[in-house]
């Protein structure tokens, strides 16, 4: 059984490195246009370079999301932040705004080309 002092910093490694793993291929430009994986905006579909870019900046902005919440749980294992309620609590808010913040950039950003 895992210690509940450390299943917090341990599930903030790991999600960062699932969504690294995740905003990898949409950096850089490993995927392809199609309609079952990727940002599904209206503007992505109309050319190949708007699909590009979209998944670019959303990929770009997924990694440093990323490797915030796999810096967080680093220092959380070293008691370099306390693993408090409060803290706890603190980094849940950050991390929704710091999933949904890419997504709403990006759908702004597509609506601008």
């Amino acid at each position: 059984m895992i210690p509940p002092s450390i299943k917090f910093p341990l599930l903030s490694i790991i999600l960062g490195f699932l969504t690294l793993s995740f905003s990898l291929p949409l950096y850089f430009e490993r995927l392809k246009m199609n309609t079952s994986i990727g940002l599904k905006f209206k503007k992505a579909y109309e050319s190949e370079e708007n699909w590009c870019k979209i998944h670019k900046l959303c990929g770009k902005l997924y990694i440093i999301t990323s490797l915030i919440m796999i810096i967080v749980g680093i220092l959380m294992l070293n008691n370099a932040i306390p693993n408090t309620f409060q803290i706890k609590q603190l980094f849940k808010i950050v991390y929704l705004i710091l999933f949904v913040y890419p997504l709403i950039a990006c759908f702004l950003y597509s609506k601008k080309l």
